[in-house]
C-alpha cells in the first residue's frame, strides 16, 4: 500500500457543485459552458418557445431568429433570443448546480472598481 498516493480530485465540470465551479477563473468556466450550451441549445430553445407560446406571452412572430454561439455576425434580436433561451433553461429547468454554473458563464463577473471617491465639488464649502 502506498501511503504517499493521493488521487487527484475529479475534474470540475458543468455538473459540479456550484461552490467548486466558482473556484475556476471566468475563462475556465466559459470553456466548460460553451460546449455544454452548444450541445443542448436546440432543446433549450424549443422549450423556451413552447413555454412562451403556452403562456400566450410571445410577441415575436415566426420565424424567430437565434444566434449561434460562434457567429460574429449575429444581430441584436437573434442574440437576445439566444440569451433568453439559455437563461430560461438555467433559471427554471436545470438542476440547481448546473443552472447556477451556466448562469455564472452567461452573466459577466462583477468588475472590480477603484475606491469610491468624493465628488470634486464639496457642498460644505
Amino acid at each position: 500500500m502506498n501511503f504517499f498516493y493521493h488521487p487527484s480530485p475529479p475534474p470540475i465540470t458543468i455538473d459540479s457543485s456550484h461552490s467548486e465551479f466558482m473556484k475556476l477563473s471566468y475563462s475556465d468556466r466559459v470553456d466548460r459552458c460553451v460546449p455544454h450550451i452548444e450541445q443542448h441549445f436546440d432543446e433549450w430553445r424549443d422549450k423556451w418557445r413552447t413555454a412562451l407560446t403556452d403562456a400566450s406571452t410571445s410577441h415575436l412572430k415566426p420565424p424567430i431568429s437565434y444566434a449561434p454561439l460562434d457567429d460574429p455576425e449575429a444581430t441584436g434580436q437573434a442574440i437576445v433570443n439566444s440569451h433568453l433561451a439559455v437563461v430560461n433553461y438555467a433559471e427554471k429547468l436545470a438542476p440547481t448546480d448546473e443552472g447556477q454554473n451556466v448562469l455564472s458563464c452567461v452573466y459577466s463577473p462583477a468588475l472590480k472598481e477603484g475606491p469610491i471617491t468624493a465628488h470634486p465639488i464639496s457642498l460644505s464649502s
